[in-house]
């Protein structure tokens, strides 16, 4: 029996003869939008939809059951329970998008081309199709594959540099029954830009969320799952692991790991077994929040922090990559599968990430699952991508208003102190934590202060082990603080080392 694929496009490519249909759409259905970034269509809301694709053919395939998919390469329609389910009576409506380039001929000839050599094939119309913004043509009709007698309608469209090709098909009762469906979708299909605003895709119905705030943004989890841990660094960390699993919780390690990756595209240290071992064997979310200010990124810093990942030697397929705008925030969304994570042994596992900007931050959703079960997580990994909200986020205002660099919690560094002058260091902190700031040099003799971000005097130390100080501290409150290192004598400098810890993170 040939794949679903061969016989969508050995039955979807054909057209003759012209027959208008009239068909409106059915009153008592309520549609959704769907918009992949590409192209957006209506379809019943009680369908769900799946989406595939890589650079250069992109798709989404909407039916009204899940259908669970197992076609090893991860090409849907290669699924044999997806054809399986056309041919007993489910119906199918599957677009695919590619760049124009990719494609020779017009709509018409295409669709011709697609359906020659279909044996016993009846066409009720093959005509043009103008919708927003692009043209084509569509073929309504019926034909016969492996002793299944099937209905498809079928367009080719093309616009904005790009080739579109949409095909509502199932058995001839099923698709007598859905005839009305598969119109309406087929005439709703419109051409959108990079920055039109995607819509969640729908969820099963067993499906609760509720709202959930960390990480500076709040989102849309299923009831069942809870934050394994909540970190904070120069922004913040929020891990999700499925189902609720004893506490795992990433140390500053961890922390200090991504941080320096997102940085400067390089891991200088490893991640923990423990937080590796949570990411590979079971379903898990990850939120962060981190200034773009400590990007070495130059252009769009979430494609930067993208390709660093999809570069980073671990991604061994990039299964989707493109731009997106969730709620007026620019970003971009990629859909990988993964291997080989050092320390721990691992098999490929799905992963779909999504990376925003928001007035000076960026906010970056990683999701993964094994890879058997990443279809089924994939709708509802986007839902909560989507729903992603900025809120409590600290003033960005605040971040930028003084001088200094600025570092976190774990960090050591080596700076050179000019003569008769001072160097200021700004990190992010929250009530509670008990901070350790200490500076070593063998080159002059160091005064240490610390203020908040108001400039108000909180600490100081001169003199703790011979010339180097040294200070421990309780924040009182959640924002930025600074760290002040100046020479005791007139004239004096020279090299030194910082040293920023945490003693105690409070978890939430």
């Amino acid at each position: 029996m040939r794949r679903l694929m061969v016989g969508l496009v050995c039955l979807a490519v054909m057209a003759v003869g012209m027959m208008p249909l009239t068909t409106a759409r059915a009153q008592d259905s309520g549609y959704l939008r769907y918009n992949d970034g590409i192209v957006a269509l209506d379809y019943p809301a009680e369908w769900y939809a799946n989406a595939y694709g890589d650079f250069e053919q992109r798709g989404i395939l909407m039916a009204p059951e899940a259908i669970q998919l197992d076609s090893g390469d991860g090409d849907l329609l290669e699924s044999a329970e997806l054809e399986e389910a056309v041919m007993g009576g489910t119906p199918v409506f599957v677009v695919m998008v590619t760049s124009l380039a990719e494609v020779n001929g017009s709509p018409r000839e295409i669709l011709d081309e697609l359906f020659e050599g279909t044996n016993d094939l009846r066409t009720e119309k093959a005509g043009p199709l103008n919708l927003p913004n692009a043209n084509g043509a569509e073929t309504i009709g019926t034909g016969e594959i492996n002793g299944t007698r099937l209905g498809f309608h079928a367009v080719a469209l093309i616009g904005q540099g790009r080739f579109v090709f949409a095909v509502g098909i199932a058995s001839e009762d099923g698709f007598e029954a859905n005839r009305a469906a598969f119109y309406d979708m087929a005439h709703s299909l419109e051409f959108v830009g990079a920055d039109h605003l995607p819509s969640p895709l729908p969820v099963a119905p067993s499906t609760e969320f509720s709202l959930m705030n960390g990480s500076g943004f709040s989102m849309l989890a299923p009831t069942g799952w809870q934050p394994a841990a909540i970190e904070t660094f120069d922004g913040s960390l929020t891990v999700f692991c499925t189902p609720p699993a004893e506490p795992t919780r990433p140390y500053n390690s961890d922390l200090a790991a991504i941080d320096g990756f997102l940085a400067n595209g390089t891991w200088d240290a490893a991640l923990s077994a423990e937080l590796l071992g949570c990411v590979i064997d079971r379903t898990v979310v990850g939120v962060i929040t981190i200034p773009i200010a400590l990007l070495d990124a130059g252009g769009s810093p979430s494609q930067a922090v993208l390709q660093r990942v999809l570069t980073s030697g671990v991604v061994n397929k990039i299964v989707q990559t493109r731009l997106v705008n969730v709620q007026n925030h620019a970003g971009a969304e990629v859909m990988a599968v993964v291997e080989g994570l050092e320390p721990v042994a691992t098999a490929p596992y799905g992963l779909y990430s999504l990376v925003l900007e928001h007035e000076g931050w960026l906010v970056i959703f990683a999701a993964s699952s094994p890879l058997e079960d990443f279809g089924a997580n994939e709708a509802i990994f986007r839902t909560m991508a989507y729903s992603l909200t900025p809120q409590n986020l600290p003033n960005y205002d605040d971040y930028t208003g003084a001088s200094g660099e600025i570092i976190s919690y774990g960090t050591e560094i080596d700076p050179v102190l000019s003569p008769d002058s001072s160097d200021e260091w700004r990190f992010y902190g929250m009530a509670g934590d008990y901070i350790e700031v200490s500076v070593t040099s063998t080159e002059f003799d160091a005064v240490l202060e610390l203020y908040d971000a108001d400039g108000n005097f909180l600490v100081d130390n001169d003199d703790f082990n011979d010339t180097n100080p040294y200070i421990t501290y309780v924040l009182p409150a959640d924002g930025y603080y600074v760290i002040r290192v100046s020479a005791y004598s007139m004239g004096a400098g020279g090299n030194y080392h910082l040293s920023l810890q945490v003693a105690e993170v409070i978890i939430n």
